[in-house]
């Protein structure tokens, strides 16, 4: 009886000590998947956007591009806007904005 329970103990340590592994193994993962999206620690993706789970907020990544200004790069920059909560449409309607101001006002030029 002795015997079978020392045999118990001796491999329920050594699954602990395995599961420990796995977990730090894991866990490990879990931080270079995070490096690699770019994603911090507190954060988390949800529908696409960085949620902040500290601050319990969404933020939306709006990239700034460098070049000349023309119509074709500010639609450009307009499309890559990732919003389907509708999160950032105060800012991508200014830029909408500036789009038709821009095609209404028929500049030739860097702007065409």
């Amino acid at each position: 009886m002795a015997n079978d329970d020392a045999k118990q103990v001796k491999l329920l340590k050594k699954s602990n000590s395995e599961l420990k592994k796995q977990l730090q193994d894991a866990r490990k993962d879990i931080k270079l998947l995070q490096q690699k999206l770019g994603v911090k620690p507190t954060e988390s993706k949800m529908l696409g956007l960085r949620w902040n789970k500290k601050d319990d907020t969404l933020r939306v990544i709006i990239e700034q591009t460098t070049g000349p200004v023309t119509k074709r790069n500010i639609l450009s920059c307009l499309a890559k806007v990732y919003n389907p909560l509708g999160i950032a449409s105060p800012l991508t309607l200014t830029g909408k904005q500036i789009y038709r101001d821009v095609c209404d006002s028929k500049v030739h030029g860097m702007l065409s």
